[in-house]
């Protein structure tokens, strides 16, 4: 009997499909081994902090200053892994994200599988599984990895909660998209909006709607709030999960924000620079804490966002075509050799995948979410609303590109309903929501040319080089 049931198992194309994820996620660590990290923030934020946490216990940057500038979780994340393995042991972190990465196209099978079905829960977890992006991000010192895990734990849990109708899951939900939070900080400001999404649209009377959303939002408030007790402490002002959020949004929208490309604002220094431009109106500056100067930060930015309107909004359209720009932050590495010598073909053939598969999922996600989206309301609630708030957030900050890569794996289950619906094309191209999605598909696909032909051209030459 247990033959026959092993023998089944094992015939599930989950099962080969994971395997083959093994085998590329081994491949890609040979060639990260031993490598050390070249980007900024993984060598003199991450890892730096981490070190300090794991030899002397204090989350500080530098070693004798006490910090809350990051979500404490990935350092104290990689802190343990440091403690366990060797201070600085970058395999070890590599190893971890890379099985976490696994774990987690299981995680989207489930939720495809609750969500939509079966099949999209399998053609979601295999398009998942060999994304090309996350396969790199596994082997870099930061969030993504432990950041998109979570997120994708916790949208699970709630929907086998709500499946369930089951309030200790929704309580694990509440723990996981906490700890999400801990790890980036604008997760923290999306759960009024998703508990208002599920009182909205759970089929269950009110009552019981009410409670499942308060047991959420408890188990969410209370894994927050030792570190925001410690925040608030340490920086005299009321602060969550870190501090800098208010810088984050001024260098958005002050009037040194470059229109194109306005993350380019943290490279800003001397009279352009954020700080000396709050310091200019606040004599106190030098003296107030992080937390303390991250307020007056976020006063500056929305003053001006609210004395400019018209500027605000020009920039936030750039800004919100910018979070959904082509992927192109790992061939620009990759060929900077940042990911060790490799010949230009490699480099061209990395930019190529990577881009075009990017552009190919991007597409067939937003068909998905127009003609195959979940039967139930309250899945495609959830789904759509962590995607449009996440990007309503960096669209007000500085829209960087990167920060979409831990929604992918969502838009990729709306891009697997999509593909399987391919069959019906015919009937489908009649429908209003068909035109929908390909006026919007072809608005992006147009923004991605534009930008190609009016700033990248010069990039793509010395690549092609």
């Amino acid at each position: 009997m247990s033959t026959v049931h092993s023998s089944t198992y094992f015939r599930h194309p989950l099962v080969w499909l994971l395997l083959a994820g093994a085998g590329i996620r081994l491949g890609l660590l040979g060639w990260f081994w031993d490598k050390p990290p070249q980007i900024y923030d993984e060598k003199y934020l991450y890892s730096a902090i981490a070190s300090t946490l794991a030899e002397r216990g204090t989350f500080a940057a530098p070693p004798d200053e006490l910090t809350s500038n990051r979500p404490p979780l990935y350092p104290a994340f990689v802190a343990v892994l440091y403690k366990l393995f060797g201070d600085e042991n970058y395999n070890a972190v590599r190893v971890t994200q890379s099985l976490l990465s696994l774990v987690m196209v299981l995680i989207i099978y489930r939720l495809g599988c609750i969500a939509f079905s079966e099949r999209v829960g399998l053609w979601g977890s295999a398009l998942c599984c060999f994304y090309p992006s996350l396969l790199v991000y596994n082997n870099l010192i930061l969030t993504e990895i432990l950041f998109t895990f979570l997120l994708c734990l916790g949208l699970y849990l709630l929907a086998v909660s709500i499946q369930r109708d089951a309030l200790a899951w929704m309580a694990a939900a509440g723990v996981a998209l906490g700890l999400a939070a801990l790890t980036r900080s604008i997760l923290w400001l999306y759960m009024p909006v998703l508990g208002l999404v599920l009182l909205l649209t759970i089929h269950r009377r009110f009552l019981r709607r009410a409670g499942m959303v308060a047991m959420l939002a408890a188990a969410f408030v209370l894994t927050l709030t030792p570190w925001a007790i410690r925040n608030t402490r340490l920086q005299k002002t009321l602060t969550i999960v870190d501090a800098t959020g208010g810088r984050n949004f001024m260098m958005g929208n002050y009037q040194y924000t470059p229109l194109n490309r306005a993350w380019r604002a943290i490279d800003l220094t001397g009279d352009q620079g954020w700080a000396a431009a709050v310091a200019a109106e606040h004599p106190e500056f030098g003296r107030l804490t992080q937390g303390q100067r991250d307020k007056l930060a976020l006063r500056a930015g929305l003053r001006f966002a609210l004395e400019h309107p018209l500027l605000t909004l020009q920039r936030d359209t750039i800004k919100f075509f910018d979070f959904w720009q082509l992927e192109r932050e790992l061939p620009s590495q990759a060929a900077a050799g940042f990911f060790g010598s490799m010949p230009g073909w490699s480099v061209k053939l990395l930019s190529a995948i990577v881009v075009a598969s990017y552009a190919f999922c991007f597409l067939a996600g937003i068909f998905g979410i127009f003609l195959a989206p979940p039967s139930e309301r309250c899945y495609h609630g959830m789904l759509l609303s962590v995607i449009l708030f996440t990007t309503a957030m960096h669209t007000l900050a500085f829209g960087h590109s990167r920060y979409h890569l831990p929604l992918m794996p969502l838009l990729l289950l709306y891009a697997a309903s999509a593909l399987l619906r391919l069959r019906n094309f015919r009937a489908e191209v009649s429908r209003p929501a068909f035109r929908f999605a390909a006026v919007t598909a072809l608005v992006f696909v147009a923004v991605w040319a534009w930008t190609i032909v009016s700033t990248d051209l010069d990039y793509i030459r010395r690549l092609l080089a």
